[in-house]
């Protein structure tokens, strides 16, 4: 009997054990989510692609020659003293990448640049130089229009009595007093000056 008795509580304390061990597995497969078929699942972030602007076309906004105080206008045809630089310093292509710039010139030349956006202008930023607009995007994005004016001076120098001469360039507009106002030390001045714009198109 005591033996019997003995029996019966082992099997009862196996049966427990295994019991609790089978309560205790997680093994079993992990339920799917609930989904809302009413509510749509959220729109996944598109990658922000690169834009890239081919030149193509130029456009004379100013041509003005000087000498001294007196101006004339020189109309749209652009001096053909001009062509060097201008073929040089055109960009021929611009890609917009986040807050970069890669600018392509002629000969394969590239540069690029960190920039921010204001609007639609395209800033470029320098910890050695300020921040300037180098070029604007158009309103449905699908076009560009770089700013450039140029700039040549020659006299003689006031106090030195020396000539001098100076050829300059900036992207974005500068007008024509701005520039001579750099050579206020210069007499018996003449002198050209330029201002156009590149205009580009979004690359296919």
């Amino acid at each position: 009997m005591i033996r019997t008795t003995i029996k019966l509580l082992c099997l009862c304390f196996s049966i427990g054990i295994i019991t609790t061990a089978c309560s205790n597995d997680d093994s079993s497969p992990a339920k799917p989510p609930i989904v809302d078929p009413e509510k749509p699942e959220p729109e996944k972030p598109q990658p922000v692609k690169s834009l890239i602007f081919d030149f193509s076309n130029t456009t004379t906004v100013k041509q003005i020659s000087f000498v001294d105080n007196a101006t004339t206008e020189l109309g749209t045809t652009i001096s053909k003293e001009w062509e060097p630089t201008i073929g040089y310093l055109k960009p021929m292509s611009l890609t917009l990448d986040k807050e970069k710039l890669t600018v392509t010139y002629s000969e394969d030349r590239k540069q690029e640049y960190t920039i921010k956006m204001n609007n639609n202008d395209i800033v470029i930023e320098s910890k050695d130089h300020p921040s300037y607009t180098f070029a604007t995007l158009s309103a449905d994005k699908k076009g560009l229009v770089i700013n450039s004016s140029f700039f040549r001076i020659k006299g003689a120098h006031k106090a030195l009595n020396v000539n001098n001469t100076a050829s300059l360039q900036e992207y974005g507009v500068v007008d024509l007093t701005t520039f001579k106002n750099k050579y206020n030390h210069l007499k018996n001045t003449s002198g050209k000056y330029l201002q156009i714009t590149f205009e580009y198109k979004l690359k296919n």
